[in-house]
């Protein structure tokens, strides 16, 4: 497994497309604008893809720019379902800890589907501790780096 970062907007926008099923409620059933979306983490997020024999398997965007609070934030994780099981999620998650950690983050907070099973156990198993609900069927979890 090869983990890459990615910079241009136009690739990110490709693989938000190629990802979208990928994530527990796909992208387009959020009424997410893709161009809008890759313009916004091209220009704020850190991007990378995990590659297995030239394909991409997984996708983690996050962003590490808030000194004041010195808060990272995931904004999206996804791995396709033919590669999962593979311990991609995780190594991409330690890439977003190295980075977020050498920006200055001291801790790192995301929302996840509270129906999302898969998803929170993995992040309690690294240290994820389960915040408030949003009132959006989704919670607040935060890890310290």
């Amino acid at each position: 497994m090869i983990c890459c970062k990615i910079d241009e907007c136009r690739r990110i926008y490709e693989l938000l497309e190629e990802f979208t099923s990928s994530f527990y409620e796909p992208l387009e059933k959020r009424s997410i604008d893709l161009r809008e979306y890759a313009e916004k983490l091209s220009k704020n997020a850190e991007v990378y893809i995990a590659e297995i024999s030239g394909a991409a398997a997984g996708l983690i965007c996050f962003y590490c720019n808030d000194t004041e609070r010195k808060e990272g934030y995931l904004a999206s994780i996804a791995v396709k379902e033919a590669y999962r099981k593979r311990g991609i999620a995780s190594a991409l998650l330690q890439i977003m800890y190295k980075q977020c950690k050498e920006k200055g983050m001291k801790t790192i907070r995301l929302e996840v589907n509270v129906k999302n099973d898969r998803a929170i156990c993995l992040y309690e198993k690294q240290g994820w501790t389960r915040l408030t609900e949003t009132g959006k069927s989704a919670c607040y979890m935060v890890r310290n780096i």
